[in-house]
């Protein structure tokens, strides 16, 4: 059989500058310039700074939508003081092995301070045994939570001044729980303390968190996780609960306490209080979708105004902190 040595043609000239041209002329291309630069820097820098809080809502929407399946995912002092004391056990763990200075005592009080009023604020149910208070109203009164961060981001000069923006999204997300739900019905002297702690210690505890976050401190993770350790093991202590030791719910405090201060250092104290509207809209939405109720006016505008205040406390601006550093393990 006959073999053909004849040489190939020598490439031309065009058909050479023709195959080096299309890669040049893709890559010099605007619009995958900008995909592959500016855009994944964005959508980067995006990830970093709401991954937190994205699993802050998952882990509590979770929570509340599978109460009823069991007590393991109910929270409990020793849960909470269990979460608080392993991560701040890691915390510290990880900042010797990098051989952090220890901080002087007086930048530890606010951190500390700060950790124990956003952490238990919400929780202040649980600590003062109101067992008795309906889901309905705690939502009802953590709406409130925009507000006080309002008031109190003001009154510590950190964005200039009042924000009526958050302050009238807070209040329009409490109008539109009041559609929603039935109104708060107040027994005993601890019910109304609840109601009234509820929103003002989460509030407060936020602005300073993110005040403190903000400062040359890498400790201020330690420090706010040790301060919630102390109150739940004190609160374990004294109360002695027999309940065997819920695993569920202890992960879930696990995610919920971490999350809850990444997310105030990454996105701010205004975009967080979004959360307490986020949930109860969501778990709004997850109710229509499993009972099918027949929708009034009064259901829809209450949706409507948790969706336009959730727009705009996401949509703020201010307190937010570097989000390109894990800075709780900083």
């Amino acid at each position: 059989m006959a073999v053909d040595k004849t040489p190939a043609a020598p490439a031309t000239a065009n058909s050479t500058r023709e195959w080096e041209v299309k890669p040049r002329c893709f890559a010099a291309s605007p619009f995958w310039v900008w995909v592959i630069t500016v855009n994944r820097a964005a959508i980067h820098d995006f990830v970093r700074r709401w991954w937190a809080f994205t699993l802050l809502c998952i882990a509590s929407f979770v929570r509340f939508a599978l109460l009823d399946s069991g007590p393991q995912l109910t929270p409990t002092p020793a849960s909470l003081a269990a979460a608080s004391s392993a991560l701040c056990v890691t915390c510290v763990i990880f900042l010797l092995a990098r051989r952090r200075a220890v901080p002087h005592k007086s930048a530890v009080a606010k951190p500390m301070i700060a950790g124990v009023l956003l952490i238990c604020g919400p929780e202040i149910a649980l600590l003062l045994r109101a067992d008795d208070l309906a889901g309905s109203d705690l939502f009802l009164t953590g709406s409130l939570v925009p507000v006080v961060v309002a008031i109190a981001a003001a009154a510590r000069s950190r964005s200039g001044g009042l924000s009526g923006l958050t302050l009238w999204a807070g209040i329009a997300a409490s109008a539109a729980l009041l559609l929603l739900f039935t109104e708060p019905r107040i027994h005993f002297l601890h019910q109304g303390a609840v109601l009234i702690l509820l929103p003002v210690l989460t509030g407060t505890g936020a602005v300073l968190l993110s005040e403190a976050a903000s400062e040359a401190n890498e400790w201020w993770g330690s420090c706010s996780l040790a301060g919630v350790s102390l109150v739940f093991l004190l609160f374990v202590a004294f109360h002695h609960p027999s309940d065997p030791f819920p695993w569920f719910a202890f992960t879930l405090d696990l995610v919920v306490t971490s999350c809850t201060l990444l997310s105030v250092s990454h996105i701010g104290e205004v975009r967080y209080s979004s959360y307490f509207v986020l949930l109860p809209l969501l778990l709004s939405l997850y109710g229509l979708a499993l009972l099918r109720p027949a929708l009034n006016m009064r259901s829809v505008l209450g949706l409507l105004m948790l969706l336009m205040s959730a727009v705009v406390l996401l949509r703020a601006k201010g307190g937010e902190t570097r989000p390109t550093s894990f800075r709780l393990l900083e």
